[in-house]
């Protein structure tokens, strides 16, 4: 890949590499930063065709990878780790460090009641529409805080300022309102 820049957010692979290490190598270059980052891994039935194709070490190796791409119960970064047999600690990144991991925690919140990623009750989600609106008229115009501060002092939504902030935050990893990366309105929020 030759990249050398530290602020790659994404790294989509739309062909298996031939290997774990391959695989690893490759997706870390992005998050270099240290800031979160995405690695996606599209993958398919043609995958498999490719795995017949290989002899020996080079086999074995894509198979391990494309066990590990079918896996959906494990830890995805855990998994990595046990691939390439490492025995130290399993420092975890946090409860939303893979796909897995976000799904697991996603129904454990909905069987609790709790919108996912935020301790606030599922119910609060009818004001997902009010928030995306006011986003949408003042695009650019807040950033979490500000609008937080403002929706918690409407008088149409029953929150709190803390419920609010928790409430756009929700919004955000849900992918209904981001918050802007551009220079001129730097972590304001958007559409």
């Amino acid at each position: 890949m030759g990249v050398d820049k530290a602020d790659i957010r994404t790294v989509i692979h739309r062909d298996c590499p031939p290997s774990v290490e391959a695989y690893l190598q490759e997706s870390g270059r992005a998050g270099r930063d240290g800031k979160q980052s995405i690695a996606l891994l599209l993958f398919g039935p043609g995958n498999d065709e490719k795995q017949l194709n290989l002899s020996g070490a080079g086999r074995k190796r894509l198979e391990d990878l494309l066990l590990y791409a079918r896996n959906k119960k494990d830890c995805r970064r855990e998994e990595l780790m046990r691939l390439l047999n490492y025995e130290g600690a399993l420092d975890s990144p946090g409860t939303m460090c893979c796909d897995v991991c976000e799904s697991k925690l996603s129904r454990q919140n909905k069987a609790r009641g709790k919108i996912p990623g935020s301790s606030l009750p599922l119910d609060m989600l009818r004001e997902e529409a009010a928030v995306v609106d006011f986003i949408k008229r003042n695009r650019r115009l807040y950033t979490v805080n500000e609008a937080a501060s403002l929706l918690g002092k409407a008088k149409n939504l029953k929150c709190s300022e803390h419920e609010a902030k928790e409430l756009l935050n929700a919004v955000i990893t849900l992918g209904k309102i981001r918050i802007s990366r551009n220079p001129l309105w730097k972590n304001r929020l958007t559409i």
